[in-house]
């Protein structure tokens, strides 16, 4: 490691002045002490200021005095501060968390923290609008509520958890087919990104590293596909449109780039209602199917990605669907008093879940 060089001539000369004062003659008329003793390293007489000092190389047999870290020290790499892996077990519970001062909530996402849900539906005017609440329960507060909101059904929340973005499929926007809007969560009113190349946008999500959303819909020719836009805005490029797709609807992307999509209408091998992965540059891959979908769909990995969390009803109503994506079977199911689940989003570093129950009037947190 490399110290630091001292400016000695400028610290010797700081020295000299302190004891050509201190040890000089009294002129007070004070008791004469006796001559003063030698400077500390033992060079000339330094009370003879009749004489220029001598200001030379200091010795170097004398260590440096202790000056404290420099930079070079602080430099040391810090104890191991390796941030831990995403939580990456599968919900377990859930557990209602609102339902008054709004009907039919379409999707929910969580913040980043899993502190706050924020979700889509109605206010008690029936005027689209986008809330939010603690997801540990309390007051429910309105965002915004109102046009150019018309049917919005797709929400997304970016890195940092400051802007909401939401995919409309009723707005029109110089006459467009539907609308993208961003919505700053500390307040203001939706800004449409002025997608073009695509309608009707349903379901929407953010690429791991929130540059690139991502939105199911329809192309020009009316086939149901897959799309990504710029975080800016402007227009979407197919990742896949058309067969085995039919209406496309909730999807997820993960670290690697994967889109996990599902389609209501699609028919797989033990039904209709098929989940898709459709890897970068690939075509979709079936993965399970057979399942009743709210509208929108709701699909969501956990943080770590190791499970695909699926919102759909079954004999009992309002259930979630856990798949291990490391060896895909018959999902496990964990039920809850919904009644028809529609978006869901798992908390980016929390791992709890935000779900929509649009039928039941609630928001529901899964952990």
């Amino acid at each position: 490691m490399h110290r630091r060089r001292m400016r000695w001539p400028l610290l010797l000369s700081a020295v000299a002045a302190v004891l050509a004062v201190g040890c000089g003659d009294d002129d007070g008329g004070g008791t004469d002490t006796g001559p003063p003793p030698p400077p500390p390293d033992g060079g000339r007489d330094m009370g003879d200021m009749g004489e220029e000092p001598d200001m030379g190389e200091p010795d170097m047999d004398v260590p440096p005095p202790d000056m404290g870290p420099d930079a070079a020290d602080m430099m040391v790499p810090p104890p191991d501060m390796d941030v831990p892996p995403p939580p990456d077990e599968p919900p377990e519970t859930v557990t209602m968390v609102a339902d008054s001062g709004f009907s039919s909530p379409l999707d929910a996402v969580m913040s980043p923290d899993g502190a706050t849900i924020y979700f889509i539906g109605f206010d008690e005017n029936l005027l689209p609008s986008i809330f939010s609440v603690a997801s540990g329960g309390g007051a429910v507060r309105i965002l915004h509520s109102g046009a150019p909101l018309e049917a919005p059904t797709g929400l997304v929340l970016d890195c940092t958890g400051d802007t909401l973005y939401v995919a409309d499929q009723g707005a029109e926007i110089m006459g467009s087919d539907g609308a993208v809007f961003s919505v700053p969560v500390a307040g203001g009113g939706p800004t449409s990104l002025g997608v073009t190349g695509m309608g009707g946008p349903n379901a929407i999500a953010f690429d791991t590293a929130c540059t690139t959303l991502y939105l199911s819909g329809r192309d020009a020719t009316g086939a149901g596909g897959v799309f990504t836009v710029a975080i800016a805005g402007g227009a979407a490029t197919a990742v896949h449109a058309g067969a085995p797709l039919v209406a496309p609807t909730g999807l997820h992307v993960d670290d690697d780039g994967t889109v996990w999509l599902l389609d209501h209408l699609a028919n797989g091998m033990a039904g209709q209602g098929v989940l898709y992965s459709i890897e970068a540059g690939g075509t979709p891959e079936e993965i399970t199917s057979g399942l009743r979908l709210g509208s929108p769909g709701g699909v969501s990995l956990t943080a770590g990605g190791g499970f695909a969390v699926i919102a759909n009803r079954g004999a009992m109503g309002g259930q979630l669907s856990v798949i291990d994506l490391a060896a895909p079977a018959a999902p496990t199911i964990v039920t809850s008093t919904m009644l028809d689940p529609a978006g869901l989003r798992v908390a980016r570093s929390a791992g709890t879940f935000a779900i929509a129950d649009s039928e039941g009037d609630a928001i529901f947190r899964a952990e």
